[in-house]
């Protein structure tokens, strides 16, 4: 596709996602989906840390810029 349109996109998806545990421990999962030029779908872990409580806003957004800068 590069070769028709060089400015082209590749699409690819991010995710935040937060869990308990079952002893109610917040986690918080960051992951990355991507399509490879062959078309092939790729995916990774990037940080799954805990996360103490109160979840509110501002603490999810806090951990999820540490983990970008990392």
């Amino acid at each position: 596709m590069a070769e028709f349109d060089p400015f082209f996109i590749i699409p690819g998806e991010k995710k935040i996602r937060t869990m308990s545990s079952r002893a109610k421990h917040g986690y918080l999962g960051v992951t990355a989906t991507w399509i490879t030029s062959k078309f092939e779908i790729k995916d990774t872990m990037l940080e799954n840390k805990y996360i103490s409580s109160p979840h509110t806003s501002n603490i999810i957004a806090n951990e999820l810029h540490k983990c970008i800068e990392a």
